[in-house]
């Protein structure tokens, strides 16, 4: 689970997709998965890669076709419906060329479009709902532009109301939502652009929304891969995908999360949860473990009293109990109220004198004299 104070999700099981995976990009929606395949590195020097795409619920694998050892694939852009997905694809001397290969392929209609050539530099990017945008802003005073990939004519097109907008002193910022719209900023001026009516509209700041984040600690060896709570003063949970991943992302439409450990490619679905029911597990898994905790304590102080003649532990119990517990964190959970070094038959009513607690944010797991453990929910809980 990742949980802040209001809302929760809940992270599916991880669900293996590729073996010998170098790298995966997952759809907005999470239902398709774009993979490079390729043995590991031999005698120094990488070895090509295959490209497949993924049904992320069935699994099926379709071939998309190769990458040879002196490219790479750049860069891997999905259409806000998931419909159309772009490919950036460069080498050594595509670069000299001042340009890299981009082709499209269609989730629709299970095929390519014509590979064209794009300015280097050039980005990628959802535009509307199922269409892709190419942007590219010359460095050197050149003239920028805006492609659009027409999927009636499987095509890339030279947009010249974007292109305008830019050649205008638009500075196109592109944001990851649903609508696939990016922000224009001249000046002090901020703009929304609109897909469909290729107008610009007012923009407002919009609210902060809950939300995940994907943290990834990258290195020398593999990194931990965890989805961390947003727009929230108090997180209270945080799901780690993976403790040795080489690679993670998180669909756009936080859907899904895939990652790469061991070479092997998995994804894990990420579902919005009822608070109140998220609530309501985490009280049980806490209650079980708290339980649990308190009657291992408990049995360990009948097990001394057992070996010392029916005498309890004093006030150094937990030492005393060290030899009858698996580990040590167990006692230091446990508060102890009522250890004295007395003697057990001096007790009258033992399943209902406390020797001790397990403290928890729902309540309260008490140890009795007889072993037996208690639960009390906190007040108003």
């Amino acid at each position: 689970y990742a949980a802040t104070d209001k809302t929760a999700w809940k992270i599916g099981p991880p669900k293996a997709l590729a073996m010998e995976a170098r790298q995966g990009f997952v759809s907005p929606d999470g239902k398709w998965v774009i993979a490079a395949l390729g043995p590991p590195m031999m005698d120094g020097r990488m070895l090509g890669s295959r490209l497949v795409l993924i049904n992320a619920t069935t699994g099926a694998q379709t071939a998309l076709g190769q990458i040879r050892p002196d490219e790479v694939l750049a860069d891997v852009t999905f259409s806000a419906d998931s419909s159309l997905v772009s490919l950036m694809v460069l080498s050594e001397l595509l670069m000299e060329e001042g340009h890299g290969r981009a082709v499209v392929y269609s989730t629709a209609l299970g095929s390519f479009s014509q590979a064209v050539y794009l300015p280097l530099g050039a980005t990628l990017h959802a535009f509307g709902s199922g269409s892709l945008a190419a942007y590219h802003a010359s460095q050197d005073g050149g003239e920028a532009s805006v492609q659009v990939f027409s999927p009636e004519a499987q095509a890339w097109q030279i947009n010249d109301l974007l292109t305008g907008f830019v050649r205008q002193g638009w500075r196109f910022i592109w944001q990851e939502s649903s609508l696939g719209r990016p922000l224009l900023i001249r000046g002090s001026e901020i703009k929304w652009l609109d897909p469909a009516a290729g107008r610009l509209t007012d923009w407002q700041e919009p609210a902060e929304e809950e939300g995940l984040d994907l943290l990834f600690s990258a290195s020398e060896k593999p990194g931990q891969a965890a989805l961390w709570p947003r727009a929230s003063d108090k997180v209270r949970a945080v799901a780690v995908l993976s403790q040795d991943a080489s690679w993670a992302q998180l669909s756009s439409g936080g859907g899904a999360a895939i990652y790469i450990s061991d070479a092997v490619l998995f994804l894990r679905r990420v579902e919005p949860l009822d608070y109140l029911l998220y609530r309501s597990v985490q009280k049980e898994e806490v209650k079980k473990q708290a339980m649990s905790t308190a009657k291992q304590a408990g049995l360990a102080v009948m097990m001394y009293s057992t070996d010392y003649d029916d005498v309890l532990p004093g006030k150094r119990a937990t030492d005393a109990l060290m030899p009858y517990v698996k580990n040590k964190a167990i006692l230091d959970a446990v508060s102890w109220t009522n250890l004295g070094g007395q003697s057990f038959s001096s007790i009258t009513n033992p399943s209902q004198t406390e020797l001790g607690y397990v403290q928890t944010e729902f309540g309260t797991a008490v140890i009795m004299a007889d072993g037996s453990v208690q639960w009390r929910d906190k007040p108003g809980g």
